[in-house]
């Protein structure tokens, strides 16, 4: 959940705990999760929101079950630096973090600048509902950062220090609200200028050379309330909340 806005969700959670009671729907806090590689030069990104059992549950993602319903509450895009067979071992990064003596990162973070340029598209049953969502939103970069030293010979060295990441502060809420039905298909596509683009990341003992044996991924992850076998009560549901039922 995303905590800048803790009163309008825990509202929100309310009324749809209040739905579920009264159709006997177990609902749960819950999120989706997906990720795919960042292919240089490509800027479309399509993600369908698979069933559970076409997902890789090793490395954190969590689809939805075909029967159940979702509701997200909000929407973060971040990128992860992992090995190309996915440990899953591997933070997220809000922003184009360059590669230094202090740490992993983007080769070029200048090309990455274009994915925040760019926006978002939810599509629901052939139907875009949302068609330009912007990607602007999503680029949070903390306060602390990774940092350097000098050793006595003035070669760089990492102080050690990680990001003072907080991903709350990174995800952005969902307004209207959005039934994502397992039944139905949903693809969300981040959508950016990429011609040209080298999304290679290296290592800080060669901040310029590209790893051959890690990628740089791009991660969705919605959060919000899963509601288990209610893929085909979500007008129900509407009715309860708007007193129509």
């Amino acid at each position: 959940m995303n905590k800048q806005n803790i009163y309008y969700e825990r509202e929100r959670y309310a009324r749809l705990l209040k739905a579920a009671d009264a159709l006997k729907i177990e609902l749960q806090v819950s999120k989706l999760r997906y990720s795919q590689k960042l292919n240089n030069g490509i800027g479309s990104y399509v993600f369908p929101l698979k069933d559970q059992k076409y997902v890789n549950t090793l490395v954190g993602e969590v689809g939805l079950s075909r029967n159940d319903l979702f509701i997200p509450f909000s929407i973060l895009w971040a990128f992860q630096f992992d090995s190309i067979s996915q440990s899953g071992k591997a933070e997220l990064v809000t922003y184009p973090l360059k590669a230094n003596a202090a740490t992993r990162g983007f080769i070029n973070d200048a090309d990455v600048e274009a994915f925040y340029n760019g926006y978002t598209l939810i599509k629901m049953a052939n139907k875009e509902v949302s068609e330009t969502f912007p990607n602007e939103v999503f680029r949070h970069i903390p306060e602390t950062q990774p940092a350097i030293i000098f050793d006595a010979e003035g070669t760089a060295q990492s102080a050690g220090l990680k990001p003072q990441y907080d991903l709350q502060a990174a995800k952005f809420p969902l307004v209207p609200e959005y039934y994502i039905q397992g039944t139905t298909d949903c693809y969300i596509s981040a959508v950016f200028n990429a011609q040209d683009s080298n999304f290679g990341i290296a290592d800080p003992s060669a901040p310029t050379t590209p790893l051959t044996t890690s990628e740089a991924r791009l991660v969705l992850l919605l959060d919000g309330v899963l509601l288990k076998e209610g893929a085909d009560r979500s007008m129900d549901i509407q009715k309860i909340i708007s007193g129509n039922y």
